[in-house]
């Protein structure tokens, strides 16, 4: 059984962060934003927020601004930066379905998709995962 942490972050703030295993079902994850929260679930479970009321509020702040402007989401991964300047140890590998309020996205219609992602298609499930 593999267990990871799914990380939601702003700019280069970790807001939530919740324990996870994967590979072994199909999983949700939920992330919903308001004028003054931002919350992450794992099949209904809360992640851990990491920051205080004051520090939240901040980041609230300013995704607010970025959606006024355009954004950019990175799934599964991160942009090209040094891993050893993030808290990512790992980068997704598995199947997913994205919605964003809940209609299906397609990542063929991604501004960029890095070259090992293969839409509509799972990548194989090697042996003891």
């Amino acid at each position: 059984m593999n267990i990871y942490f799914i990380i939601l972050s702003v700019e280069d703030v970790v807001i939530s962060s919740v324990e996870v295993q994967v590979c072994d079902n199909e999983h949700i994850v939920e992330i919903s934003a308001s004028n003054d929260d931002i919350v992450l679930t794992f099949d209904g479970v809360l992640g851990q927020k990491q920051l205080s009321d004051s520090e939240l509020r901040s980041a609230v702040f300013t995704l607010n601004d970025h959606m006024g402007k355009g954004v950019k989401t990175y799934v599964g991964g991160l942009p090209d930066v040094a891993v050893t300047s993030t808290p990512v140890t790992a980068f997704y590998n598995g199947c997913m379905t994205m919605k964003i309020q809940n209609k299906p996205v397609d990542l063929d219609d991604a501004v960029h998709k890095h070259n090992d992602i293969t839409s509509h298609s799972c990548p194989p499930i090697k042996p003891g995962e």
